[in-house]
């Protein structure tokens, strides 16, 4: 969701662009804006799936199926992220409160554990957004 709105922001900018004097300066500004963006997306889809590999694919797995190594230990099964029916009604705000008080702060699973004490608010946002990716069908 977060990501949305920048590309918005991003398209108009490259269409305002084009639409003025077709100068080589404006597109190469529209092109370096566009590399900019997308260089800053990568780091961040990249810096969520470290974190979410390290705090998370124990139980949920790597890809987020619920698979982990660890899963079969526990009862219930950590959610599958790929199944969208869970987390098509949630958004970034409703995750992050998983993630920071852990399964019991909404009622869920008390074996999911809150990371409110261990990772930084800016970790936790990146979590609640690279869950709510995988949740979309992404896996990278």
């Amino acid at each position: 969701m977060k990501l949305f709105f920048p590309l918005v922001v991003l398209a108009i900018f490259i269409i305002a662009l084009s639409c003025q004097n077709d100068s080589p300066q404006r597109e190469d500004l529209a092109l370096e804006a566009a590399r900019e963006f997308f260089r800053v997306t990568d780091v961040t889809v990249e810096d969520s799936k470290r974190l979410y590999l390290h705090y998370c694919s124990v139980c949920h797995g790597a890809e987020g199926k619920g698979d982990g190594f660890n899963a079969y230990n526990l009862d219930p099964k950590p959610r599958n992220f790929t199944d969208s029916t869970f987390l098509s009604k949630a958004d970034s705000a409703y995750v992050v409160k998983v993630i920071e008080g852990g399964g019991r702060a909404v009622d869920l699973s008390a074996m999911m554990p809150p990371y409110g004490k261990t990772l930084t608010a800016e970790e936790i946002e990146k979590l609640a957004e690279y869950v709510l990716f995988l949740s979309r069908g992404h896996t990278e």
